[in-house]
């Protein structure tokens, strides 16, 4: 078998930071910064708030443009050493700013696998260990060039970067077609909405459930069978199916929550007001969400009717701390709805998109599972690439 060797990751990478641009000076024009509120766990985010873009004359420029493939990291943050991602070609031009990383490959290593070393959790629990700060942890470019690493040939590095891709590409190809799913489902529901309409208040059409958490210091009320959504569990897709945390059974009788049942609309109403999922599967909820199911059985048909009154509900979220909307808000959100004969025959159009976008969201979180399965074991020379059928 062959050998592997270990290297500080600054001998095998080239590691960088971003330029100081004053926040002040940013703009909705010009190109854009990735800053670290950009870089999340696998994605860079481009929410409206954190779409900053730079429009000034600089002149550094090609110093501090990222490449396609470059892997950036965010290094400030609770998710410290999690939150990375990897920059596309659609992504560019960017620039990238202080205190987000960027690591490119040199002589000696294989971009791609450097990428799986990077998302790995030996890499996660190397940055947990070596982090500083107690309310705001933060990592040094240093820290993140120590980090060890050991690596094969170039040859090898490539074959196990290509059988990990294929799977990625695999997820990635489920996600493209589920997106254009939800799209003709959201067109088919649009075409008929307007359709011999009324007006009411959106309680007429929904209930509104809320959440409530167990005590955090019981431990028999957590990481148990039953998922327990928060508005990080929102996901890209518009079904949810694995939350962060789970609770028991003893968990849900001492909270708030009901165990609300699979496509049940929740919608985030506290702090990042309006993120809407349906659940996958049957979950709890936490007090910063409310759970909209529906009254006549038409989930679906909730679930894109909420999409049409998010934006009135964010104009109504107020709070001295932070942004928040209540039930009766909600309740009172006055929508136009067909009669319910057409309701029915929409909720019928679109319940086969759904169901294979489901489908395809669960066969995605297998072919994870088997990805992440291999992961250690292959970037670790564990498992010998010769076993896997490239």
């Amino acid at each position: 078998m062959e050998e592997w060797k270990t290297y500080k990751l600054s001998e095998v990478a080239n590691l960088s930071t971003g330029f100081p641009f004053d926040g002040s000076l940013y703009s909705k024009e010009g190109i854009r910064v990735v800053r670290g509120d950009n870089v999340t766990i696998g994605s860079l985010r481009w929410d409206s708030d954190k779409d900053k873009r730079w429009a000034e004359e600089f002149n550094r420029i090609e110093e501090y443009s990222l490449h396609a493939g470059d892997i950036v990291i965010g290094m400030d943050g609770s998710r410290v050493g999690r939150n990375r991602a990897q920059v596309s070609e659609g992504d560019l031009p960017l620039l990238i700013a202080q205190r987000v990383a960027c690591l490119r490959n040199n002589e000696l290593s294989c971009q791609e696998f450097l990428y799986y070393q990077i998302f790995s959790d030996r890499f996660c629990d190397y940055i947990k260990a070596v982090q500083t700060g107690t309310s705001i942890p933060h990592v040094s470019l240093k820290q993140i060039g120590d980090y060890p690493i050991t690596l094969p040939s170039l040859d090898i590095q490539q074959r196990i970067a290509k059988v990990l891709r294929s799977l990625d590409d695999k997820i990635e190809l489920n996600n493209r077609i589920n997106h254009n799913l939800e799209e003709q489902a959201r067109n088919i529901f649009q075409s008929y909405i307007e359709q011999d309409s009324f007006e009411c208040y959106f309680s007429d059409v929904i209930t509104i459930g809320s959440g409530g958490t167990p005590r955090t210091s019981e431990p028999l009320f957590w990481n148990g069978r039953i998922p327990f959504f928060s508005p990080k569990d929102v996901s890209n897709s518009c079904f949810t199916l694995v939350t962060e945390k789970s609770i028991t059974d003893d968990g849900l009788s001492n909270c708030n929550s009901n165990l609300y049942p699979e496509n049940t609309t929740f919608i985030t109403a506290r702090g990042t007001v309006g993120k809407i999922s349906l659940a996958g599967v049957p979950m709890a909820m936490n007090q910063s969400c409310f759970a909209l199911t529906s009254k006549r059985r038409v989930p679906y048909f909730v679930y894109f009717l909420t999409e049409r009154v998010v934006e009135s509900l964010k104009k109504k979220a107020n709070g001295a701390v932070f942004d928040a909307i209540n039930s009766k808000d909600i309740a009172q959100e006055l929508v136009s709805v067909p009669n319910k004969d057409i309701i029915l025959r929409v909720e019928n159009m679109i319940h086969p998109y759904m169901d294979s976008i489901k489908s395809k969201s669960i066969e995605n979180l297998t072919l994870i599972e088997i990805r992440d399965g291999l992961l250690p074991r292959l970037i670790s020379g564990k498992l010998n690439i010769k076993e896997i059928d490239c």
